[in-house]
């Protein structure tokens, strides 16, 4: 599979790499989150963004080039990368609660505020879980590409809430290849087995966002999503 590296508005990247769907959903995904926390220290600093360096971190099971954000008075260091050389699990949680409907775990907040602790103050942790919602929901919404090749669709291993854990939810990520086999990380979504409008749902978050054909459709299981997108879809426009 070829590489396409996608810059999405607000600086929102990821890479995919031999679809390695995970990979570049965790890239994203800690990508956003240092821009929420710079963002916040923009706002009471006053500074400016000033490029980018690269940092090499360890997370979940994979080694992740990420873009870090400088600002220009250099006094912006995200306090994330500290916390994943202690212990990235919190982390991870966060990152699933991010695409489970927010009556499963409760808000976004509390699990901002388990990552940071007492690395921020109340108030900071009420604006950086905001921020980073809406940075998530602002790549979620993006639009999409009207025609795919193919849609592949990946279960994660992220660590769920126990409530959302509990009741069956899982979370799968979606890549969409265009004709040249390039990838596309199209979003994630939460299901349960044995839910028709899960699989619904998914599929009418593709169309709601610009999709009208999908020529084939793979899955490590998910054969509900599988044939919602291929009874929804045409294979051609």
């Amino acid at each position: 599979m070829k590489t396409k590296l996608v810059r999405y508005p607000e600086d929102l990247a990821q890479h995919i790499e031999n679809q390695d769907i995970a990979h570049a959903l965790h890239t994203l995904f800690l990508e956003t989150l240092m821009d929420a926390e710079r963002r916040v220290y923009a706002e009471e600093n006053h500074d400016l963004s000033n490029g980018y360096r690269p940092r090499r971190v360890r997370y979940e099971g994979h080694i992740l080039h990420l873009r870090t954000v400088r600002t220009r008075n250099k006094g912006f260091y995200p306090k994330l990368l500290h916390i994943l050389r202690s212990s990235g699990g919190t982390v991870a949680k966060l990152e699933a609660v991010c695409f489970l409907p927010a009556s499963e775990f409760g808000g976004i907040q509390r699990y901002v505020s388990m990552v940071y602790k007492e690395l921020y103050s109340r108030k900071q942790i009420v604006r950086l879980a905001v921020t980073l919602q809406n940075l998530m929901e602002h790549w979620r919404s993006r639009r999409l590409s009207p025609h795919y090749e193919r849609v592949i669709l990946e279960t994660l291993s992220l660590p769920l809430p126990h409530r959302a854990a509990s009741t069956g939810w899982k979370l799968v990520a979606v890549l969409g290849q265009d004709a040249w086999s390039y990838g596309e990380l199209l979003g994630v979504y939460g299901v349960r087995d044995g839910v028709e409008e899960d699989a619904l749902g998914f599929v009418e978050d593709l169309r709601a966002r610009g999709v009208r054909a999908v020529g084939a459709a793979a899955s490590d299981g998910q054969r509900a999503m599988e044939e919602a997108v291929l009874q929804n879809f045409p294979r051609t426009i």
